[in-house]
């Protein structure tokens, strides 16, 4: 006994351009091929510039004199201690602290409209103090997170006393504009 099978879909026809020994002689391949060529000389070029780019860059950061800005960004993770004993914190209140917005993310954000830009940090790790004045009892209310750094009563709690260890030292040569270039371009499919 016969049947029939019927499959209800959508179907696409894809068509392909590209060059091919086949298809060399083609006044429109040998076009593309040039231009596609002109296009790798101008990567060559580009990664060329950046080499140089890298170059200028390590030499300035070397001299540690041209910052255009500097930021302090914290752990919002610690331990808090109140003349050497430890303050009992709950994780809500480290947990909020992850919700202040962070004047590092803002920069960046910034910073990625630009032509380019340099970030070099420095990691370190340590005990940071603040002395506060007799006559005052510790009191959490006072504890404020903002700015990336831990505050009490309006003063950073920042103070290594050179002690901090590095623990991290990295820097980076950001080029935005390079991330902007695409590799594709949609076409126009209107037929004459």
């Amino acid at each position: 006994m016969s049947f029939e099978i019927t499959y209800k879909s959508d179907c696409s026809f894809i068509d392909y351009y590209y060059s091919a020994p086949e298809n060399k002689d083609d006044p429109f391949i040998q076009e593309m091929d040039s231009l596609v060529e002109e296009i790798k000389g101008l990567q060559e070029e580009i990664e060329y510039r950046k080499a140089k780019m890298v170059q200028l860059a390590n030499e300035k950061i070397k001299e540690d004199s041209a910052k255009t800005y500097e930021l302090v960004s914290f752990n919002s993770e610690g331990e808090v201690e109140v003349d050497e004993e430890l303050e009992d914190i709950c994780d809500e209140w480290w947990q909020a602290t992850r919700e202040v917005e962070s004047p590092l993310a803002s920069k960046l954000e910034k910073l990625l409209d630009l032509n380019w830009f340099i970030q070099s940090t420095s990691q370190r790790s340590g005990i940071h103090h603040l002395k506060v004045s007799e006559g005052w009892d510790f009191n959490i209310n006072n504890l404020q997170w903002k700015n990336d750094c831990l505050y009490y009563d309006g003063e950073r709690i920042d103070d290594d006393y050179g002690e901090s260890k590095l623990i991290n030292d990295s820097a980076i040569l950001r080029i935005p504009s390079l991330s902007r270039m695409e590799d594709s371009a949609v076409l126009s499919m209107e037929k004459n």
